[in-house]
């Protein structure tokens, strides 16, 4: 498992990581995939594959977004007072 940052938002991503004993060094999934042997491996543990947002992310995904509601609301009640007043 290993933690990608995308800019501002946080996703815990789980793969598969090919690597090659004789050359040291990992291989891509283009190379590996025509070898029978882990296309069966790929099929069947294709579902542990995942991508996901983490909590802390979540929270200020829906932060955001409230703002973006709120604040527009909150100037027109205000706004809306001021002008009632005279």
């Amino acid at each position: 498992m290993e933690q990608k940052r995308d800019d501002l938002f946080i996703f815990k991503k789980k793969d598969f990581f090919y690597y090659d004993f004789d050359k040291k060094e990992f291989l891509t999934a283009s190379n590996v995939l025509g070898n029978e042997s882990i296309r069966e491996f790929f099929e069947r543990y294709v579902d542990n594959i995942e991508k996901s947002i983490t909590p802390f992310s979540k929270l200020l995904l829906l932060f955001f977004l409230s703002f973006i509601i709120t604040v527009p609301l909150a100037i027109m009640i205000f706004q809306n007072r001021g002008r009632s007043k005279t």
